[in-house]
């Protein structure tokens, strides 16, 4: 008989990612890896946040009214400006002023039509820190090199330093919980009293963040008042209540993030509270015991990132500040083990995200009353921190996911008069090709909940070796899609690889899929377009094969008058800019670097990619496109600076995703931010 417990854990399971019972948090943003010394290393095998990139790619829209919506957690945010109104970035209050001067004033005049905007709790505040980046530590949504005199409508700035939560600090509840979006410290308590402050509302969309816990207000002499009309945490208790599974094997669930934490003990195991670790130890000691002896049935345990192990702290409680009456502290007492007791101790736990700022430090949470610190320790990754161990509750036990795209080699099968039999050729130079899922499901991947889904099959042979793109991205696919590959026999073959969400929809948000398998010349493959959880609808599906991109460098000359025409199929196109600067964008400050120009007329309608992202870019980039001459206008969604990482791994390249139309001309500029110039590469992904 099944336990009331194992019903609602299948239940929450059963409901996947985005059901409101196992959101993805959002990533932390983090791409590169360091060792304890500080210095650079190759991500592959480290177990590190910068390799492993756990949770949900960070995706933001911007309404071009002074806000952005977070399209992971539903949050829309306040923009910040350099103009000198209510919305500067400067602008500094105390922590009872930022409820009563800052908000009240953007609801009383209705700020972008809206009147229900708050103050952040902790944890949506941290929410939208990038941990890649520094000075600020945010994405280009909430930081665009803004100028003096900008507005809201037309830029957006983070100031470096500590910004108001409305979260209290249990045991000294004068103060209030900050980010530092210096760094992405979470600390309590400023420095001069004062900080800045950027609003909040919610949203009908996105995944809920889990709620902090926190139930009781506070006075600034730590006095518990009343929580109606405050404003504060405790009153609004934002966010999914925190809920947790007991497994009864030593692990735990959380039902919100779909995350399955070790319990800790007190019986001098692996699993004991006490034990101490280097950062390096907590991956090849702790996380590797774990995974060789397949603890509860699994070995795909890793240390969590920073934004998930801040994820379970519970900001009511204090001494350990966790849940006290369920899921990480409780029936604690010596010799206890971690499948009747649950413990946690109030110190420093490791993540496994690095400082960028120090990488010789990693981040870690501090269990006795919540702190998210990297700065604390003297002797940085080289000092002793506990470690609590995570795994996904959808991942494979036999095989670790480092990506949203999953490679494997298991196999499923079909039912007699599947997808498979109606498989449509597709030639071997690939091409995009549009379709409808619809009736009933015969196939499902190893990624996402696609076995409830319709799917399409495709069959292709490529005639060259090496890596293709196989995608459903853009306006093209108008539902959540899941996309796997298999070789040799649709029905039995090998799956290469299974993605669910890598890439926008029609909807803009994060929804459609892409794999780049390494594929071998004269195989045969089966693409299987698929869906989410039951969801079908029109697709349209790009298969570019090896060898499709073309490479290109630009021309000696003036940027305008020596564009290099690329073709109408786009590709991927490298160059240097050097020299002066003739053109400029309407986005960074691009008029003191030089540029380079591509013309390019594409032979179809809709919305095309045209980035600078990855390592061939050396520098901090702007891209801007114009049509229909060289110095006409920039076209609608036709300027960005900062929106991916380069090659220091930074977000200082650049994409554009503009609507483009068949026949038309359009020149593409690979610009540079404030004199910046160096190599590039280009890639343009037409409709």
């Amino acid at each position: 008989m099944r336990t009331l417990v194992s019903v609602l854990l299948g239940f929450a399971l059963l409901l996947g990612p985005r059901s409101g019972w196992g959101c993805e948090l959002p990533a932390t943003g983090q791409t590169t890896c360091w060792d304890s010394n500080g210095n650079v290393i190759p991500c592959a095998g480290t177990g590190q946040d910068g390799e492993l990139r756990e949770g949900a790619p960070l995706a933001y829209v911007d309404h071009g009214d002074g806000t952005v919506t977070d399209v992971n957690t539903g949050l829309m945010w306040e923009k910040l400006s350099h103009d000198g109104t209510v919305h500067d970035d400067h602008n500094t209050y105390t922590w009872a002023n930022a409820i009563s001067a800052h908000v009240a004033t953007l609801n009383s005049t209705n700020f972008a039509g809206h009147n229900d905007w708050r103050l952040p709790n902790v944890r949506e505040l941290l929410s939208i820190v990038t941990y890649q980046n520094l000075l600020p530590t945010v994405a280009p949504a909430f930081d665009n090199h803004c100028s003096s005199g900008c507005d809201v409508t037309r830029c957006s700035c983070t100031f470096s330093g500590d910004t108001w939560t409305s979260t209290s600090e249990a045991d000294s509840p004068s103060n209030q919980w900050f980010v530092d979006f210096q760094d992405g410290q979470v600390g309590a308590g400023l420095e001069h009293g004062s900080g800045p402050v950027r609003a909040v509302r919610d949203a009908s969309t996105g995944c809920s963040l889990p709620a902090t816990g926190q139930t009781t207000c506070w006075d600034s002499s730590w006095n518990v008042i009343p929580c109606a009309g405050t404003g504060q945490d405790g009153e609004l208790r934002k966010g999914a209540p925190l809920a947790y599974v007991d497994n009864g094997n030593g692990t735990v669930t959380d039902l919100n993030t779909g995350l399955v934490w070790e319990k800790l003990s007190d019986d001098g195991t692996v699993h004991d509270k006490d034990n101490l670790y280097t950062w390096a130890n907590a991956f090849t000691a702790h996380v590797a015991a774990l995974n060789f002896t397949s603890f509860a049935g699994y070995n795909d345990w890793r240390l969590p990132n920073v934004r998930e192990l801040q994820s379970i702290v519970n900001y009511q409680n204090v001494n350990p500040a966790v849940s006290s009456a369920s899921a990480f502290n409780t029936n604690c007492a010596p010799g206890c083990p971690a499948t009747t007791c649950s413990c946690t101790a109030s110190g420093d736990y490791w993540s496994s995200t690095s400082s960028v700022s120090d990488p010789w430090n990693a981040w870690y949470v501090r269990f006795s009353y919540g702190r998210v610190d990297a700065f604390g320790r003297s002797d940085g990754k080289s000092g002793a921190a506990y470690v609590r161990a995570v795994r996904d509750a959808t991942a494979s036990t036999t095989t670790t996911s480092t990506t949203s795209t999953t490679t494997s080699t298991a196999s499923s099968t079909t039912v007699p008069g599947s997808a498979c039999n109606n498989a449509t050729v597709i030639p071997a130079g690939g091409g995009t090709f549009s379709g409808t899922t619809s009736g009933t499901s015969t196939l499902a991947g190893t990624c996402g909940s696609s076995g409830s889904s319709p799917e399409k099959v495709f069959q292709w042979t490529p005639s060259l070796s090496g890596p293709a793109t196989i995608e459903t991205c853009g306006s093209g696919t108008t539902y959540d899609s899941v996309l796997y590959l298999r070789a040799a026999s649709c029905a039995t073959g090998a799956e290469v690889q299974c993605n669910d969400d890598a890439c926008a929809n029609a909807s803009g948000l994060f929804r459609a899929s892409r794999i780049m398998p390494t594929v071998t010349a004269g195989t045969t493959y089966y693409i299987v377009v698929d869906g989410f959880g039951g969801s079908s609808g029109s697709f349209a599906l790009r298969v570019t094969p090896p060898g499709a991109s073309t490479t290109s460098t630009t021309l000696a000359g003036a940027a305008c008058g020596s564009a290099t025409v690329i073709p109408a199929g786009g590709g991927t196109f490298t160059g240097t800019t050097s020299g002066t600067s003739t053109l400029a964008g309407t986005c960074g400050i691009s008029g003191l670097a030089p540029e380079r120009v591509f013309q390019w007329t594409p032979t179809t309608s809709g919305t095309a990619t045209i980035q600078t992202c990855g390592a061939g870019t050396t520098y901090d980039s702007v891209l801007y496109l114009r049509s229909p001459t060289c110095t006409s206008p920039e076209v609608t969604n036709g300027c960005n600076d900062d929106a991916c990482p380069n090659a220091s791994g930074l977000f200082r390249a650049s994409k554009v995703t503009p609507v483009v139309a068949a026949g038309q001309t359009y020149f593409i500029v690979v610009d540079g931010y404030s004199g910046s110039s160096g190599s590039f590469t280009l890639s343009v992904t037409p409709p």
